[in-house]
């Protein structure tokens, strides 16, 4: 095809050359474009593996709270194990005590 105007054989053809810019317009847009897709998918990726180092982080953090729990817990016990264990040791003196005294005063009449 020809790039002199069909009208005016002497003259150039404007809207061919018109033509020809927004193509090269349009291939910029396109590349441009892609450019950019490329930064907001590598973006995304970056952030998705930062997500998943983040849900591992929180996943040790929540067994390590759950097993400072069970040692909480265990701590709290102890207090009252040794309570028990003091009533336990005081109410047998008692009925030792009690028995001892019953025996005795059998013992002695």
């Amino acid at each position: 095809m020809s790039d002199k105007c069909v009208i005016d054989p002497e003259r150039e053809c404007l809207g061919l050359m018109k033509a020809r810019e927004l193509e090269n317009d349009l291939k910029d847009l396109i590349r441009q474009n892609r450019e950019s897709h490329e930064r907001f998918f590598e973006r995304l990726e970056l952030l998705e593996k930062q997500e998943g180092i983040q849900g591992e982080q929180y996943k040790h953090i929540m067994e390590k709270l759950d097993r400072l729990s069970g040692d909480v817990k265990e701590l709290k016990a102890k207090p009252a194990k040794r309570w028990e264990s003091i009533v336990e040791k005081v109410l047998g003196l008692v009925i030792a005590a009690v028995v001892g005294f019953a025996l005795a005063r059998l013992g002695l009449q």
